[in-house]
């Protein structure tokens, strides 16, 4: 079923309304709008630093950038995130580089630059002054971890591994409440869904390089002994974890075991109702010789 209306924009970010071509999801006046040398020159470098955009843009804006990247207008490449790192207001992309990552097929890993300046803007969201606002909205910080998280090409532990290890390298002020157990880098992380139901039912090599590395290492900084203690909790979680399914198990056992030898399960209604019915006479014949 083609596309009514026009997927582009008005110079003042407003949706177009126009009808589209024939086969196409724009409108004749936007024919070459989502064209890629004319998008990204037009709507991310020329107006980089003039404009603001992604996700602490205003409403609109960020419709125009989600639509342009999550719905694939705009097909993301490693050549892009190349050219994002040449920009000399590096922390002003990152908002921009964690929507790219959200499109599927996107891998976060294909600029450490802007990686490792998304991992500093986390460490940002800890400094004090601003982690006491953190409590009353946590998605103030999850905005910025939620995409690398989410994102498909890489698992849950090797993300976890990667930002971590790049926290080991820094000197940092936010350091201090990556722990917090209210609302934290390492509190995210344990509350995180596929920490529960994958990270600890499975061996990690990418967790096991990184205690050794951090085993070895003489470092003594804050980052070192707050990694360290997060990846030494791991072992006790994973034995609380088996304990507490077992237990679960073992009840769901008891009850299968009891549903799957229940007669009524395999037998029609007549032979149930025979069986049953004999039961009640050797049953009482039972009874009657014991009291004889």
């Amino acid at each position: 079923m083609s596309q009514e209306h026009c997927s582009a924009f008005t110079d003042d970010w407003n949706p177009c309304l126009m009808t589209c071509l024939d086969g196409r999801d724009v409108c004749l006046l936007h024919r070459d709008f989502y064209a890629p040398n004319i998008w990204f020159e037009r709507f991310i470098f020329r107006s980089m630093g003039k404009r603001i955009y992604g996700f602490s843009s205003p409403a609109k804006v960020q419709l125009f950038y989600k639509k342009a990247i999550l719905d694939g207008h705009i097909k993301i490449t490693k050549h892009h995130f190349k050219d994002l790192e040449t920009h000399p207001r590096l922390a002003t992309v990152v908002d921009y580089y964690l929507l790219c990552c959200r499109q599927p097929g996107v891998d976060p890993f294909w600029s450490m630059t802007l990686f490792k300046k998304t991992v500093e803007t986390i460490l940002d969201m800890h400094k004090p002054s601003i982690h006491d606002m953190l409590h009353m909205c946590p998605n103030f910080l999850h905005r910025f971890l939620d995409p690398l998280f989410s994102n498909i090409r890489w698992s849950f532990d090797y993300m976890m591994v990667q930002i971590l290890f790049t926290i080991l390298g820094m000197e940092h002020e936010g350091i201090q409440n990556i722990d917090d157990p209210t609302v934290s880098l390492f509190q995210y992380i344990k509350s995180h869904p596929k920490f529960q139901s994958e990270f600890l039912w499975k061996h990690s090599t990418h967790e096991e390089n990184l205690m050794i590395l951090v085993n070895r290492s003489k470092s003594n900084t804050l980052a070192h002994e707050k990694i360290k203690a997060f990846l030494v909790s791991f072992p006790l979680q994973r034995a609380l974890k088996r304990v507490r399914r077992h237990i679960v198990n073992g009840a769901m056992k008891k009850e299968i075991t009891e549903a799957a030898w229940n007669p009524a399960w395999f037998l029609d209604h007549e032979e149930y109702k025979a069986l049953a019915s004999r039961w009640q006479l050797l049953d009482s014949d039972f009874r009657l010789q014991s009291h004889v």
